[in-house]
């Protein structure tokens, strides 16, 4: 039996690599649930390519995807958990980080 109702589920669509939208996407969760016990940062994009023959371009926006966007995101969660004394923050990675070709 699922005892999940209509009012127990956000769903908001967020690009995190636009961290000035962060702010006020946690906010709206604060604002339906009070708190926020767990954040798992499950977003990111590799790339399959010779490194030194990409765009800096490229690098520019996997960085600001694959890095500055969780860690956004985590400033902006991380102090309603700590004042809480309680929440999860998780990281979510990719295999291919560990592979050497």
């Amino acid at each position: 039996k699922c005892r999940t109702k209509a009012e127990d589920i956000l769903v908001l669509p967020l690009d995190v690599s636009q961290c000035d939208t962060h702010k006020d996407a946690v906010q709206t969760v604060l604002d339906k649930f009070d708190h926020i016990d767990i954040l798992l940062n499950n977003a990111g994009r590799g790339m399959r390519a010779k490194w030194w023959e990409v765009d800096l371009k490229v690098d520019r926006e996997l960085w600001e995807l694959n890095v500055l966007g969780t860690v956004s995101l985590t400033h902006c969660v991380l102090p309603h958990m700590m004042k809480r004394r309680q929440g999860h923050v998780v990281a979510v990675s990719s295999l291919s980080g560990h592979f050497r070709t």
